[in-house]
């Protein structure tokens, strides 16, 4: 019995070690970029001289961050790190608060840990580098590369913006075309590698979205 014991330890400790050392291929990569964005690169844009298309006096904390929102909204599966808004229009927005565990990773949801990349960096790939360029040699950010190229195709059209806010954060953002989803932005903050906030718009004016966006304040 002793021996049955040991032989179940060691296989045990077999399927641990190939579980923990799962590393992706070239074939674990997801498609090339395909879509009509795919060599664009964002252009800048100064959100801070955005005069809003009207008045927000409605607002929202998520995280760090504090957003004006058009006041009639109402708030839908409001919960840590997540807040839909709902508008009688029947337009609305999603703010969420990503972290690694939320990417779609396959069986790879430890790339951010060996890659260069963090899941800030994710947009930064996303909105400033073209499906032309080289990937990067590395598995692990390559990897990470290609899916952030391969969602660009997938959520992003022609116009794409980035706004600096200083330093340490970035707003990038730009029209998209998925279903009832009329807009996509990311706030990058490098004080906070591992996380990123997305915001989807749901058929909304791009003003409006760029007006919240032009709304934000940070602690």
């Amino acid at each position: 019995m002793k021996r049955v014991y040991q032989q179940l330890l060691v296989a045990a400790f077999s399927v641990f070690v190939t579980a923990c050392s799962l590393r992706p291929s070239h074939e674990d990569f997801s498609p090339r970029c395909s879509g009509v964005a795919c060599d664009k690169v964002a252009e800048r844009e100064n959100l801070s001289n955005f005069s809003p298309a009207k008045i927000l006096s409605g607002t929202v904390s998520i995280g760090p961050y504090h957003f004006n929102v058009p006041a009639e909204g109402r708030a839908y599966q409001k919960r840590r790190g997540r807040i839909q808004i709902v508008f009688p229009d029947k337009s609305g927005i999603l703010f969420n608060i990503m972290y690694a565990d939320d990417f779609d990773l396959e069986h790879f949801a430890h790339v951010f840990d060996e890659s260069q990349y963090t899941v800030a960096d994710y947009p930064l790939i996303m909105f400033m580098k073209r499906d032309s360029d080289p990937e990067p040699e590395n598995i692990y950010d390559g990897y990470i590369w290609r899916l952030a190229l391969n969602n660009k195709g997938y959520m992003l059209r022609e116009q794409l913006y980035y706004h600096q806010v200083d330093q340490n954060l970035t707003i990038y953002f730009g029209r998209a075309a998925i279903g009832p989803i009329s807009q996509v932005a990311f706030i990058a903050d490098k004080r906070y590698p591992g996380q990123l906030l997305k915001i989807l718009g749901y058929q909304l004016e791009m003003a409006t979205f760029k007006s919240i966006l032009a709304s934000m304040v940070t602690k």
